[in-house]
């Protein structure tokens, strides 16, 4: 296959694998956060009704954990926001989760009115006290969420592209008349107090005006949401907001407010005040009904999707990589050169970023395993059955340079000898060879019929069985601890050891099939640039063969004229 080939295939793979991940993920992450959000809003809302219902004192615990629990739906968003496919399943949840955060809302002042219906002087304190303690961690968290969330997705902040903090100051302002009033009820209202005593009304009016706040700025969210697009990664030029369907220019001058406004400039609301706040930015709802807004950073006016994509890149991750161009303008071919002891040296191709910056490609390249099959290495089909582990120890231009990295049986081949009416023997052992690789050989084997048996089958008892395998560890260490890495794989490609146990078993019991399963290396020795030459021959790039050319016959050597013209005089 050739290169331009095999880059198709493995960009179709990448972005086949890519596109189902990132729909499985989505999909999870999208509903699981919608759920927990919907179940915390009924919990919320269930707290509240609570609270105007009891009539006892307990109400105001039940309060303060409806407040808390109102207040923390900011955080739930988040894990569902990191990935950036939209579900349906998660867009249903947000419009039931949005009316439960409308109901909640509305609940807030009348459980605020039922405070002033408190006879007992105890029952009032310690309700009073507990809901604003209540309101009070319910807005910190409120803010710490807008924060987190806003920060988290553009990494910046718009605090006057949401109507939010003008209702959570109003919830602090209400807070603070609320436990002024309740000092003024305890010190009794007839007589003067060192400050001013507000009207009970007060802080009902401040707490209606909040939720009427936040009530509105939840229908501008909702509306929002409907007047932004689908987004449609097949389309890039969905956002062309300059261009006609047919993707010839508009004849009609449009005013840049008006050509700002639709798409990515809706900026008659949420504090921005017109066109000209609304080319800065856009504010766009986190969910639907909700009152946390994310801000786009809009570059000019009839902006493209790739130059949105590319200045909010934590908004449109995936549509961000997908406009970035092709990912192998940005990437590097690299040639793989087999170690010596194998007959094809060119044994393939792989692929690493170019340098950029700090990331060096060739460190990127080294310590790389690659697999290659016997085959391939010796052009021998026969030799099909074993894969080979190389590692890359160095780069040298653009040929890696490898070294034995382990061997193993394919799992066909095993599945194969597997059988009945036989007993199979393993061992193991960790060998050091000569130049100082420890590698952990596996032996394999399978008792087979005497001749002339009679028996279907051939057991070998325990006792013959640990013979054999003490067997097998003495002639590994014996074949492997005396010989080179390099030698011990021209063993392990002919099988030889194997071989070699199967000789020597034959008194205690007849074996077949006796391989080297497999072949790790556990330990290697402090890297050495000569020893790797010399297992490559040299280098790992080709080299021509020196060519004589004959001189020719006509050619005059003018050092060889003077000396004889020296000689005749």
């Amino acid at each position: 296959m050739d290169r331009g080939a095999l880059q198709q295939e493995y960009l179709r793979r990448r972005k086949l694998n890519t596109f189902q991940e990132r729909r499985k993920e989505g999909r999870t992450a999208y509903t699981k956060a919608s759920r927990t959000a919907i179940i915390v809003g009924s919990l919320g809302l269930i707290f509240n009704i609570m609270a105007i219902v009891l009539p006892n004192w307990r109400s105001s615990w039940v309060g303060l954990i409806g407040y808390g629990t109102r207040r923390n739906w900011g955080l739930l968003y988040v894990q569902g926001r990191q990935t950036t496919f939209h579900h349906t399943m998660f867009d249903n949840n947000c419009k039931w989760y949005g009316h439960l955060m409308l109901g909640n809302s509305c609940l807030s002042p009348i459980c605020r009115w039922y405070l002033l219906k408190c006879n007992s002087y105890f029952e009032l304190c310690l309700y009073s006290y507990s809901a604003a303690l209540g309101i009070i961690i319910g807005t910190i968290v409120q803010m710490l969420c807008l924060y987190w969330t806003v920060a988290l997705t553009t990494r910046t902040l718009r605090w006057a592209a949401n109507w939010w903090p003008v209702a959570a100051m109003l919830n602090i302002a209400g807070t603070v008349f609320w436990i002024i009033m309740t000092e003024g009820i305890f010190e009794d209202l007839n007589e003067e107090s060192w400050y001013p005593v507000p009207p009970p009304g007060l802080s009902f009016i401040l707490a209606c005006a909040s939720g009427v706040l936040q009530l509105v700025n939840s229908f501008l969210g909702y509306s929002l949401h409907y007047m932004w697009p689908e987004v449609d990664p097949d389309n890039p030029d969905q956002f062309d907001s300059g261009t006609d369907s047919e993707g010839e220019e508009d004849e009609e001058e449009l005013d840049p407010d008006e050509k700002q406004g639709g798409y990515w400039g809706y900026g008659g609301y949420g504090g921005y005040g017109g066109g000209d706040a609304a080319a800065d930015g856009l504010a766009y709802p986190f969910a639907p009904y909700s009152n946390v807004y994310v801000v786009f950073r809009v570059p000019r006016c009839g902006a493209t999707q790739a130059e949105v994509c590319e200045l909010n890149p934590y908004i449109f991750p995936a549509l961000h990589r997908d406009q970035a161009g092709d990912p192998f303008l940005r990437k590097e071919w690299y040639d793989i050169k087999a170690p010596s002891m194998f007959s094809v040296r060119n044994c393939g191709k792989t692929l690493v970023s170019r340098t950029q910056g700090t990331k060096i490609a060739t460190e990127e390249l080294k310590g790389r395993v690659l697999e290659v099959n016997l085959a391939d290495l010796n052009n021998d089909e026969d030799q099909a059955s074993k894969k080979v582990r190389l590692c890359i120890e160095e780069v040298q231009g653009r040929s890696c340079l490898t070294d034995f990295h382990g061997m193993t049986l394919t799992r066909d081949k095993i599945c194969s000898l597997i059988k009945k009416w036989q007993t199979l023997i393993e061992a193991h052992v960790d060998v050091k060879t000569t130049d100082n690789y420890i590698v952990r050989m596996f032996c394999i084997a399978f008792t087979k019929r005497r001749p002339e048996q009679v028996k279907s089958n051939c057991y070998a008892q325990s006792a013959q069985i640990r013979k054999i395998r003490r067997k097998m560890v003495e002639i590994m260490t014996q074949e492997a601890s005396k010989v080179q890495l390099r030698e011990l794989v021209k063993k392990l490609i002919p099988e030889s050891i194997g071989k070699e146990i199967e000789k020597q078993t034959q008194g205690i019991f007849p074996l077949k099939d006796c391989l080297i399963r497999k072949v790790k290396i556990m330990k290697k020795p402090k890297f050495d640039i000569t020893k790797l030459m010399e297992l490559h021959g040299d280098g790992g790039d080709d080299v021509g063969v020196e060519m004589m050319r004959p001189e020719a016959e006509d050619a005059m050597n003018t050092l060889s004229a003077d000396v004889a013209a020296a000689d005749d005089d």
